[in-house]
């Protein structure tokens, strides 16, 4: 809900008829953001310098993908959907994974605080992390001491255990 009022007073700071209510179908081109607006939504959530944003089309799937430079020099990849602007994923994509960052939706744990939980239940290293805030979801791959693999999700919101999963790759 935060997001989505962000989104909307951006817009209207901007001067921008968007709504995050909007029922075209994406892809549609009418009542899709922009990649202005893309950035703004990502600069939001992921704090730092925004690179150009990058159409990614799979499937029914229509989404602006924005490279983020968070202060500590790492890479975060915000996908936001074009219809209606709805961040959609967020997740690490360099390391260090040693940054902050807000919650990226109302009701839902900042970064670090799904980070310490994730690796309260397997000790190690982060390689790779995600957070899908429509699914409620974090996902963190860790790699432990004995150079095994775990694949660990958890509630976006209250960072509850769903799954805790050794793995062979990242997927």
């Amino acid at each position: 809900m935060k997001l989505i009022m962000m989104f909307s007073i951006a817009c209207g700071a901007l001067g921008l008829a968007c709504s995050s209510s909007d029922t075209t179908p994406a892809g549609s081109g009418a009542g899709e953001i922009d990649a202005a607006q893309a950035k703004q939504v990502a600069s939001t959530v992921a704090p730092g310098t925004a690179g150009e944003p990058t159409k990614l089309d799979k499937g029914d799937e229509h989404r602006w993908v924005v490279n983020v430079k968070v202060a500590n020099g790492a890479t975060v990849a915000v996908e936001i959907s074009r219809a209606g602007g709805v961040v959609e994923e967020i997740k690490g994509t360099e390391k260090p994974f040693d940054y902050e960052l807000p919650a990226p939706a109302a009701g839902q744990l900042p970064y670090a605080q799904a980070k310490a939980k994730a690796l309260a239940l397997k000790t190690g290293a982060v390689e790779q992390w995600e957070v899908k805030p429509p699914e409620n979801q974090y996902e963190f791959y860790v790699r432990d001491a004995n150079e095994r693999l775990w694949e660990i999700k958890l509630t976006a919101d209250k960072g509850e255990t769903k799954s805790v999963e050794e793995k062979a790759v990242a997927d």
